[in-house]
């Protein structure tokens, strides 16, 4: 008997262009590398519901921040971007909601401090919805509330 090819011995591989197959990115087509969809101009990425980004929350007390009047504030829902920028400035979880808040209400972290409490509360609330749940759960962690056992 000879060496006699077996194909049922054959090595099973995805098909080409398949999400599994070595080399070859999700989102590429058929036969094309990875290398080439990793240098392929970057996608225009917008939100499919814009409206589901953001809200606007009327101040009853307006401030002066740098000399601009501020009468509101808008909020836009966060990216990951955003959550990788914050940590890569400062990794101190602790200080992360309050930047995270700063940053998808557009103002500095003194600002909070400076409204009026039941601005500062209506603002918070609606901040809400917009947060992580890894960030809710930094905030209801007993270390964030100042508890210790």
């Amino acid at each position: 008997m000879g060496n006699k090819h077996d194909p049922d011995l054959d090595p099973i591989v995805p098909p080409p262009g398949a999400p599994d197959r070595i080399g070859v990115a999700r989102s590429a087509p058929a036969g094309a590398s990875a290398a080439v969809v990793a240098s392929a101009p970057a996608p225009v990425i917008a939100p499919a519901d814009p409206a589901a980004w953001s809200t606007t929350v009327q101040l009853d007390h307006a401030l002066l921040v740098d000399g601009e009047r501020l009468d509101a504030v808008t909020l836009r829902r966060p990216t990951g971007a955003d959550i990788a920028e914050l940590m890569e400035h400062d990794p101190n979880e602790a200080t992360l909601p309050t930047r995270l808040r700063a940053r998808i209400c557009g103002v500095h972290p003194a600002v909070f401090g400076a409204m009026w409490p039941d601005d500062s509360e209506r603002v918070a609330e609606a901040a809400r919805p917009f947060l992580p749940r890894a960030i809710l759960d930094i905030e209801a962690a007993p270390e964030a509330a100042g508890e210790t056992d």
